[in-house]
């Protein structure tokens, strides 16, 4: 058992700027006239600034405060910069290096140096605040951008309220929620290798009381790419209902099935030819090295979410999430191993992955509110449990070697499976944090076991 102990202090000092204003209203010129001021003014857009953010401490507090850096893109921000994945929208993160893998398969980041391949890849770990699992190969989940509200970066350990996590810190996607103000949304694109997607986002209250409200949020995108013979596809729905029965109580509860048939997996060069000089000449980006029809990642998620806010007093309340995600992939492709001495012949691999993923998480905390003396206190404890099963069929052949000069493609294989995994996982924690703040001194103490 790991006991973790944190105390993390930070001073903010707010400043106030005094304004005087002169009053301008009926004021008589030496003629006798009044003189009428008119102000017009335009419908402020949504901010692309987020100034509170619960990803730091598990409560609704403002980012100065959070002896921490933290970063939250808004649903604004990924609207403006027209991003199409997660990936995408982290780019102008500081201490983020996202979509180090080609194609949309993952959601791939280093954060503050930590990443890679293999055992070493580094994901978007968390949703709606509760940690994410993978497989133990190539089942990784991964959801669109437009389903999210925002997206957060979390800098630094943060084990203390989460458990297991990259020590450089983690990326948390929060998915939109059903709202009583009514909002309709189409949207259409296209771009060249023959992209297009359609995007809708529809929701309101949907009785007299408004205490009940529904959300519809769907996307599908489809294309080719630079890679010859390679496609994208890709499917996304979510509906989820809002029940606010009373003032102190607030349930949520969503479901997201995401269907990606077809992912272009990153097919691998030889450096020479690319960054490296060949005698045979300069290869294309667009070979395709494996065998047109045989390389595919195809996933399905499917996501159960709730959620339960209930104030017990002014002074305390309870909060709890819950969420079951099964994941399925099947992952073939074909890689190269060699290349030989006459620089244009490369000997390749094909590798088959089926892998299943069900998981579970459910987080608990209560949130009192307390003065002692002149600090006032925000305490949070909480019990959070994670259980993740997973099973996978792997297999690896050698199959006939391609000249990437003058490609034929119809080799004749057969993939076998060669090796059957299983592995579970399981997660609980029960942690406390004090938020304390003494005028213009805020500090965080936690601990977790």
């Amino acid at each position: 058992m790991k006991y973790f102990l944190y105390l993390l202090v930070t001073t903010s000092f707010f400043l106030t700027s005094a304004s005087t204003f002169a009053d301008n209203t009926d004021q008589n010129d030496s003629e006798g006239n009044s003189e009428q001021i008119v102000v017009t003014g335009k419908k402020q857009q949504p901010s692309i600034v987020e100034n509170y953010s619960t990803v730091g401490t598990k409560t609704n507090t403002a980012l100065k405060e959070v002896p921490q850096s933290i970063t939250v893109i808004t649903r604004q921000q990924m609207d403006d910069q027209n991003v199409r994945t997660v990936s995408k929208a982290l780019a102008y993160s500081a201490g983020v290096s996202a979509g180090s893998r080609p194609g949309g398969r993952f959601d791939s980041i280093y954060l503050r140096g930590f990443g890679g391949f293999g055992g070493n890849a580094n994901y978007v770990q968390f949703l709606d605040g509760l940690r994410m699992t993978r497989g133990l190969s190539y089942a990784v989940p991964s959801f669109d951008e437009y389903l999210m509200q925002s997206v957060e970066v979390l800098r630094g350990p943060a084990s203390v309220l989460y458990g297991q996590a990259s020590p450089g810190g983690f990326v948390n996607m929060t998915m939109k929620k059903a709202e009583k103000q009514t909002s309709y949304e189409v949207r259409g694109d296209g771009a060249s290798y023959n992209y297009g997607d359609i995007m809708a986002d529809m929701g309101g209250v949907v009785n007299k009381d408004k205490t009940l409200a529904l959300r519809l949020t769907a996307v599908g995108r489809y294309g080719d790419t630079q890679v010859d013979f390679a496609k994208e596809r890709h499917l996304a729905i979510m509906p989820q209902l809002q029940w606010t029965p009373t003032n102190d109580t607030s349930l949520y509860a969503r479901f997201v099935y995401q269907y990606d048939p077809n992912s272009l997996y990153g097919i691998a060069l030889p450096a020479k030819g690319t960054v490296l000089k060949n005698p045979n000449g300069k290869l294309p980006t667009s070979l395709n090295t494996s065998e047109p029809g045989f390389d595919k990642y195809r996933r399905s998620e499917y996501v159960f979410e709730a959620g339960l806010d209930h104030n017990l007093s002014d002074a305390i309340g309870f909060h709890q999430k819950f969420r079951y995600m099964r994941l399925d992939s099947n992952f073939q492709s074909v890689s190269l191993r060699a290349l030989a001495s006459d620089n244009a012949t490369a000997s390749r691999m094909a590798t088959v992955s089926y892998e299943q993923l069900n998981s579970y998480n459910v987080d608990n905390n209560l949130q009192s509110h307390f003065d002692t003396g002149q600090v006032h206190h925000t305490l949070i404890t909480g019990l959070d449990f994670l259980l993740a099963d997973s099973d996978r069929a792997l297999g690896n052949t050698v199959i006939p070697s391609l000249n990437l000069y003058d490609p034929v493609y119809g080799a004749s294989f057969t993939p076998k499976v060669t090796s059957y995994a299983t592995q579970s996982q399981t997660q609980l924690g029960l942690y406390i944090q004090d938020q304390a703040k003494y005028k213009n001194l805020s500090m965080i103490m936690g601990g977790a076991l």
